[in-house]
């Protein structure tokens, strides 16, 4: 499943979405007189040329005399950004996807997400008993074959429940056991290619030995959720864990005499690692230590957000136990962080306003780094020739504009604003 496979689960999910949005009746769009936003380099005055099939076929510094398209969208000074991708979301708007799998149910939440600027995300499991995850498994992977609109759902990333008891976060400890290959595939299986992500801790008996098989078929070992010793991890970010979920949180801490997995992360030179920029999770100066550590090209922004990120103030659900959300912050009764309500748009906003990074690296840290960390690049994830056409217009407040997935407008302010 790693190689053909794969790309035949991404070609039938942008197949899927050509046809939920009539992209066969598509019309060629120009957008220029703005700035464009590239993993490289930000071009000014640039210009993004998208052709009939939802996907960029051209990108320049002004646009050139004689080039046309069906469509014309005038940035007015404003900037183009890649659709940013959220490979750690539990839910939103009130959608818990650990009970709700219908299209219909989950498509105001794909709205709402447009709407913030995110165009792509993966699913996220919280540790369940077996028979409830491989219902849900098996649940939401029909569920994909149905047509959407609004962000598209790219997969799974099963968030256990081969996780630490001592570090479970909000994770309900009857659900938490070591792995067992028979079980792991059983789960793959029913997840019917979706699987892209699963977080174990690697001191759990056959930890390694998971980690070895899901690099076979092609789903990314992640970190998480561990009390690994600063040896252990190191070990395990030299074989098979090439991802880190939630850095910082969840994990065994950094102290002089014991670094700890972070102390491991800090120090590694291969793996990507999540960051919940909320300022809640993670303080600005030890994102800043992060930074310094292993760079911006390998930290991927997530939200964590639960099934209360868009809503009011109240308790929520979350992996069978309930949560309290007030002033932004979700968490147990005994004050235990508990996902989070942020959206992703929001956490770049704070690197650029608070952290001190340009637009450009932190929307990098949204869209490529996590596309690249989910082997995605080759869809999503960038504003590029040959790549989907998933762009947000952002104004110089960095608030969204206009959101396009697949070359088409899937969310527009101003028509927002003339139905409220």
């Amino acid at each position: 499943m790693a190689g053909s496979l794969r790309r035949q689960i991404d070609l039938y999910l942008n197949n899927l979405f050509h046809r939920s949005i009539g992209l066969k009746e598509n019309m060629s769009v120009i957008i220029h007189h703005g700035s464009i936003v590239t993993p490289n380099k930000t071009i000014k005055d640039g210009y993004v040329f998208v052709n009939d099939a939802g996907i960029i076929s051209q990108i320049g510094e002004r646009l050139p005399v004689g080039v046309q398209a069906s469509q014309t969208i005038d940035l007015q000074g404003n900037t183009l950004i890649p659709g940013l991708l959220d490979i750690h979301l539990h839910g939103g708007c009130g959608v818990n996807f650990e009970k709700d799998y219908q299209p219909e149910v989950i498509a105001p939440l794909n709205n709402h997400l447009a709407a913030q600027a995110t165009t792509a995300y993966l699913r996220t499991f919280c540790a369940a008993a077996k028979p409830e995850l491989e219902a849900l498994l098996l649940a939401h992977a029909e569920s994909l074959k149905v047509e959407s609109s609004g962000a598209r759902c790219f997969g799974f990333h099963l968030e256990g429940p081969f996780l630490s008891q001592q570090k479970r976060g909000a994770f309900n400890p009857e659900w938490l056991h070591a792995p067992e290959l028979s079980e792991v595939r059983e789960y793959i299986a029913l997840g019917q290619g979706y699987i892209r992500q699963v977080t174990l801790a690697p001191e759990l008996d056959n930890a390694f030995e998971t980690a070895a098989y899901l690099n076979q078929v092609g789903v990314v070992a992640a970190f998480g959720h561990t009390n690994a010793s600063f040896e252990l991890a190191i070990e395990a970010f030299n074989g098979n864990f090439r991802h880190v979920t939630h850095v910082f949180n969840a994990m065994s801490s950094f102290n002089h005499r014991n670094p700890g997995a972070v102390g491991a992360v800090l120090l590694s030179k291969m793996v990507t690692a999540e960051l919940i920029a909320d300022f809640v999770h993670v303080h600005p100066q030890a994102i800043q230590l992060l930074i310094n550590s292993i760079g911006l090209q390998r930290i991927v922004l997530i939200t964590d957000a639960m099934a209360a990120a868009g809503m009011q103030d109240g308790v929520y659900d979350l992996a069978g136990q309930s949560v309290h959300v007030c002033n932004h912050t979700a968490r147990l009764e005994d004050g235990t962080l508990a996902g989070s309500v942020a959206t992703l748009l929001e956490c770049v906003q704070n690197m650029v306003c608070k952290v001190g990074v340009s637009l450009r690296e932190a929307v990098n840290m949204a869209s490529i780094n996590p596309a690249r960390a989910m082997h995605l690049a080759h869809i999503t994830g960038s504003i590029e020739v040959n790549k989907s056409a998933d762009l947000v217009i952002l104004d110089q407040d960095l608030s969204p504009v206009q959101t396009m997935v697949k070359g088409k407008v899937v969310y527009s302010r101003e028509s927002n604003a003339l139905n409220s």
